[in-house]
């Protein structure tokens, strides 16, 4: 009973935090650590304390792998129950390195605690953030909890998801206090900052909803293949016949652009390849339509994760190749990697196709799978302007856990850190549509095919005089 009652409040912490972060209960991450903050300050064992709150943590956060693992190599169960150790054990340590701070600092008064340990914090999140580039799955923040909160996530516009983790940090702080001292007080502070941020959120989502300008219409074509359909090989011909029933369906709607998703066509490019050949003939509604089709590239002995732009008369438009490669799965990490029935051996392109794909009037920024979990490549766009971003993805191995939903809100960030609409085509996952502020216009998730409509606007008029293609009111009304 006595360990319950010393670790306890941690183990309660830990736990309440990654519930607040798998299901983005935003109202709960505001609390989730008062518990152990209260213990803390009189406890003997601090560092122990932040570590059985980083064990609870991981235990919630990663109660999914074991089963993805397994689904990913056929059922190597030994590969599964490793890799659910060794990613119970990373988070456990993003959570106590952020609790360690306030360890350190417990007896000091509360306004140094305020001023120093949710900066000490968020950069300790930070670094760890950092460090696992290329781990998504590892990638979670305090602030991620506020994903689903419109108003609040607003404050990823100015400072990504380490703003919203500092904010959480604060609100943390304050009801620890008022809990700790029994005064109304400091429970109006929070109130009164909650307000504030609810209310300037509200605020700048309408500002950013008036700037929105133009609109050219997008198709999402998703197949929702499983992998056991799109990756073997006796089964080609019956996911062929998906993919062309798909195109058909699409054919004389006049949008712009139709987007397909990760891999959608499942072996590298050739030019004249049949497949791709009758997709776009089969789907074809004007010459200058354009295909954005997600597929592999061999090039010299080299492979990369790409998007094909094809016209709608089969030529290539564009390339872009995939930056931000998945570690242990697209690429060795540390010299090892999931086995996998298809090999991917990937590579960073070296200098071409990370860029911007020109899509008729519209620039357009591709990020692949993950790539939308960070702002790394996204940001690598600002240096041109562009009008929308779009994400191809595929996830297909994480069917029944919380990262297909998780995939969803974290275009969400990307949607409203960078202020550009984001439309994402995601394999079994959530698919849809996601305006500048952030407003979810459109998100679906399903198991069988189905196409999306979209009207991609842009915020305000580009500086070099390009715009978005407009549709005409004979398309407004298909």
């Amino acid at each position: 009973m006595g360990w319950v009652k010393r670790s306890g409040p941690a183990l309660l912490s830990g736990a309440l935090l990654g519930i607040a972060t798998t299901f983005m209960f935003s109202w709960l991450a505001w609390v989730s650590l008062v518990p152990y903050l209260l213990v803390a300050e009189n406890t003997k064992r601090p560092v122990a304390q932040a570590g059985w709150a980083g064990l609870a943590y991981g235990l919630v956060m990663e109660s999914w792998v074991a089963g993805a693992v397994a689904r990913y190599t056929d059922n190597q169960w030994g590969v599964a129950l490793f890799c659910h150790g060794v990613a119970v054990a990373i988070m456990a340590v993003n959570v106590a390195v952020l609790l360690l701070p306030f360890a350190w600092m417990r007896k000091r008064s509360v306004a140094v605690q305020l001023l120093v340990w949710p900066l000490a914090a968020t950069l300790a999140e930070m670094g760890m953030y950092h460090l696992l580039e290329g781990f998504p799955w590892f990638q979670y923040t305090v602030g991620f909890s506020q994903a689903a909160n419109l108003y609040v996530s607003q404050l990823a516009a100015l400072g990504d998801l380490f703003l919203l983790t500092f904010t959480v940090l604060v609100l943390n702080l304050l009801c620890a206090e008022g809990v700790k001292r029994r005064s109304g007080v400091w429970f109006v502070f929070l109130l009164l900052l909650l307000a504030c941020l609810h209310g300037g959120g509200a605020l700048e989502v309408y500002r950013v909803e008036g700037l929105r300008t133009g609109g050219f219409r997008v198709a999402l074509a998703n197949d929702n293949s499983t992998a056991g359909l799109r990756w073997t090989r006796e089964r080609v011909d019956e996911y062929a016949d998906r993919l062309l029933g798909l195109a058909a369906s699409i054919q004389g709607k006049r949008q712009a652009l139709t987007i397909w998703n990760e891999g959608v066509v499942p072996w590298a490019y050739r030019p004249g390849d049949d497949l791709t050949r009758a997709i776009l003939a089969a789907a074809r509604t004007s010459s200058d339509a354009l295909h954005l089709i997600g597929m592999t590239s061999a090039v010299g002995g080299h492979t990369y994760n790409s998007a094909y732009l094809f016209t709608g008369e089969g030529k290539l438009a564009g390339r872009y190749d995939k930056q931000n490669l998945l570690k242990g799965i697209e690429i060795s990490s540390i010299g090892l990697k999931l086995p996998f029935f298809e090999a991917s051996p990937f590579e960073e392109p070296a200098g071409a196709h990370r860029g911007l794909l020109l899509a008729g009037g519209a620039r357009i920024g591709v990020l692949i799978c993950n790539e939308s979990s960070t702002n790394r490549v996204a940001a690598s766009f600002a240096d041109a302007p562009y009008d929308c971003l779009v994400v191809l993805a595929n996830n297909n191995w994480f069917t029944g856990t919380p990262l297909i939903r998780h995939h969803f809100y974290f275009n969400r960030i990307r949607a409203i850190q960078n202020r550009k609409d984001l439309v994402v085509n995601n394999n079994l996952g959530m698919s849809g549509h996601i305006s500048a502020s952030g407003v979810i216009v459109s998100g679906r998730k399903a198991g069988t095919p189905y196409v999306v409509y979209c009207d991609v606007k842009q915020v305000g008029a580009r500086p070099d005089g390009f715009s978005c293609p407009q549709r005409t009111e004979e398309e407004k009304a298909l």
